[in-house]
């Protein structure tokens, strides 16, 4: 079985070190958790540049709350946060958008990516996917077009366990086949990884 990776979403600073200390192979940097993760604060990327750099910090590049279609200004503001995490030396970016359909877009998401692979950060699309109509499409728009380094998903439930269970199986198959890789976030605990594991052997 492939090794399985722990990502641990913090959205302050004691949470920062205590996902470094628990040991957490890579951290996902948010402001706001109780909204589903927003854009960190400057003060908080500040104190992420400062720690142990063994650890990747991806920041989530998310403006607000509620859906995932932007207007221009709040477009421009996530492309300014993109630079302030490459200049924080961070490893990667989270972030999302979709039309009022679900369906990606395509146009600022390929903007997005770029900004990003040219600072040389990480991409991760984050559960903005969960919100696509067609998993076989968004996966390779995201892979395929767009060069995205890898989905989180809850599996198009409010949490990864037991709702998501099936769908998310079949986005790791399907992205398996389009070479992107599939990190399933929400509701999976100490308790229930196990169940999660086994239901996906194939990463």
């Amino acid at each position: 079985m492939p090794t399985i990776l722990l990502e641990v979403c913090v959205d302050d600073a004691d949470g920062l070190w205590a996902a470094i200390q628990g040991g957490a192979d890579r951290i996902e940097l948010c402001s706001a958790l109780e909204l589903g993760g927003l854009t960190p604060t400057s003060g908080l990327i500040d104190v992420a540049r400062s720690v142990n750099k063994s650890v990747p910090i991806f920041a989530m590049i998310r403006p607000r709350s509620g859906n995932f279609s932007y207007s221009d200004r709040e477009f421009e503001s996530m492309c300014k946060d993109i630079e302030c995490v490459a200049e924080a030396g961070l490893a990667g970016i989270a972030f999302g958008a979709n039309h009022s359909d679900g369906t990606l877009d395509r146009h600022r998401l390929q903007i997005l990516v770029k900004l990003a692979k040219g600072y040389g950060l990480g991409t991760t699309l984050h559960r903005s996917f969960d919100l696509v109509p067609n998993i076989d499409d968004a996966i390779k728009t995201a892979a395929v077009e767009l060069g995205i380094d890898r989905i989180l998903t809850s599996g198009r439930s409010a949490k990864a366990i037991p709702d998501g269970l099936e769908d998310i199986a079949k986005t790791v198959q399907i992205s398996v086949d389009n070479g992107i890789r599939v990190m399933a976030g929400a509701g999976i605990r100490a308790e229930n990884v196990a169940k999660f594991c086994r239901n996906n052997r194939r990463k």
